[in-house]
């Protein structure tokens, strides 16, 4: 089977990338839709790109890339990733058991290929100050106290008997 690659990571690390580049707004801007959109068009779209920058010369010993060839590479990854990127869209063959037999495919491929995070993306994210380490000794005593007492209660001790 395939590997989706994450969605979300390859479209910040493609974001980062971009950054960094001077000039060739119109550029960027076709090259983050086509991650958006992941259809056809866009595939046509990078696939003109890339024939667009793919006689930018690489840099020379000491020197720093130009930024056409850094979209030379940019567009160049993009391609040859695009299988990997567009993977949770195909409708992939069924898989077959030890018989030889068809087995139906009841899921379908996410848009990551960590279940861990396809989880966190789905609930949403959670920020709070006490998740960014302890600002006084009240509160690290606190935490403290509550584990110890939630320890004392799955370890068969009574809660009341913690407080006496």
């Amino acid at each position: 089977m395939e590997h989706q690659l994450c969605l979300a990571h390859w479209r910040k690390a493609v974001a980062n990338r971009l950054g960094r580049l001077e000039g060739y707004q119109q550029e960027k801007k076709l090259i983050r839709e086509a991650l958006k959109r992941l259809d056809g068009t866009a595939l046509k779209s990078m696939c003109w790109l890339h024939s667009q920058f793919r006689r930018a010369p690489p840099p020379r010993t000491g020197q720093k890339q130009s930024p056409a060839y850094a979209l030379r590479m940019l567009t160049l990854d993009i391609l040859q990733n695009w299988n990997r990127l567009t993977c949770h869209q195909k409708a992939h063959t069924s898989l077959r058991d030890n018989l030889r037999r068809k087995v139906p495919r009841r899921y379908r491929v996410s848009e990551t290929n960590d279940a861990c995070e396809n989880a966190i993306g789905r609930g949403g994210k959670i920020r709070h100050k006490a998740m960014r380490g302890y600002k006084s000794l009240r509160s690290a005593l606190l935490s403290t106290f509550l584990l110890a007492s939630l320890g004392g209660v799955l370890a068969g001790v009574s809660y009341s008997s913690l407080f006496s």
